[in-house]
């Protein structure tokens, strides 16, 4: 009886992970991306505070052990790939892992979409996010009735009476957490924008906020994007809070403005396929 029903479960989703990536691959193919592929294992990690990596230690042939990092996104050797070659638009489907996130929401190993797009900023990013979740709900015979934009700011005003430029990081993640994605549970998409400076990832600063999105369906949180951040100056203090996110080779970049303007998204392609079926956890869909 288990392996009848486990049989049904993985045939289930295996089915419905290749509906989605065929859609996503069609959706951005015709649009003149180009696919690209990028490793996994990196010699850096993460230069986010709230991302773990997860460690790979490996031999080479004299036996010396040797530690590198299972990358938690593509970000950075797709922004040399965007550095290093004529490619305008360029996305990727990839497995992505992080430690230490274990929920019905998280997985340790997870599929994520991320794209870029040279020439625009985080406003182009909201946009075609926006049209990407549109038509993945519609090949899924569903539909999104409602989208609302709010400002971090205004939002924070608006449900917790708080000023977020008065908030530290911990205080911010903490009253998003408890004020703010309740709120959003009430509601359908909402893409919440320019968040301040103290919560900026890799994105462009102006002022006390930064050119960044987050984009969430009734309260679950589904893709990240920003303008991206091309001033080598703030990237070393981005690389100096986390010493082991030291990437040299990309600071190299930056200082020889290699990298072009643009903006990337990266969307949790696990979190739309669970919404997308109606399912109440990740592990309601089963991979062998």
């Amino acid at each position: 009886m288990f392996l009848l029903k486990r049989k049904e479960l993985i045939s289930e989703s295996v089915t419905n992970y290749s509906k989605l990536f065929s859609f996503i691959r069609y959706f951005f193919l015709k649009r003149k991306f180009k696919e690209v592929t990028t490793n996994y294992i990196q010699p850096y990690c993460t230069p986010d505070d709230n991302t773990e990596n997860l460690i790979v230690t490996y031999h080479n042939l004299k036996n010396e052990e040797k530690k590198a990092y299972l990358h938690t996104s593509p970000e950075f050797p797709m922004k040399k790939i965007l550095a290093y070659t004529s490619f305008k638009k360029i996305f990727q489907i990839c497995k992505a892992f992080r430690d230490k996130e274990d929920t019905p929401f998280h997985k340790i190993e997870f599929h994520m979409l991320e794209w870029y797009e040279v020439g625009y900023d985080y406003k182009r990013g909201i946009d075609l996010t926006i049209k990407l979740l549109k038509e993945a709900f519609k090949h899924f015979e569903k539909e999104i009735n409602t989208v609302e934009k709010w400002s971090v700011s205004k939002i924070f005003k608006y449900v917790a009476n708080l000023d977020v430029l008065k908030l530290n990081q911990g205080e911010f993640f903490y009253y998003l957490v408890d004020k703010i994605e309740p709120f959003l549970k009430e509601k359908e998409l909402v893409i919440l924008y320019k968040y301040p400076k103290y919560v900026s990832l890799s994105s462009k600063v102006k002022g006390n906020f930064s050119e960044r999105f987050e984009v969430y369906y009734k309260g679950i949180e589904l893709a990240n994007g920003y303008t991206e951040n091309t001033d080598y100056n703030r990237q070393v203090e981005i690389f100096e809070k986390k010493p082991c996110s030291f990437d040299s080779e990309f600071l190299e970049i930056l200082k020889n403005n290699m990298l072009p303007d643009c903006y990337g998204v990266a969307l949790g392609l696990d979190r739309l396929l669970m919404i997308l079926l109606d399912k109440k956890s990740l592990k309601d869909l089963v991979l062998p």
